[in-house]
């Protein structure tokens, strides 16, 4: 296979892998926003929700703090 060739398809399969989670939300489902980890900044992030929520109120935005560990391991 030539290179464009293969350019062309790499492109072409990282383009669909990223438009993969962009479809649209069904109607009635409520979309979750977590964020876990910092207990320094547990306090910002709750205040950031709240006034997210007046933006956006479909969408939930849950915080909890439980330290750095926490949110290292809610990544993995």
């Amino acid at each position: 296979m030539t290179e464009p060739a293969t350019r062309v398809i790499v492109v072409t399969v990282f383009v669909i892998g990223a438009l993969t989670g962009c479809s649209r939300r069904d109607r009635g489902q409520r979309e979750v926003i977590q964020n876990k980890g910092s207990d320094t900044l547990v306090n910002v992030a709750q205040a950031w929700a709240e006034k997210y929520k007046e933006v956006d109120p479909t969408v939930a935005v849950a915080v909890t703090g439980g330290g750095s560990g926490t949110g290292i391991s809610a990544l993995l």
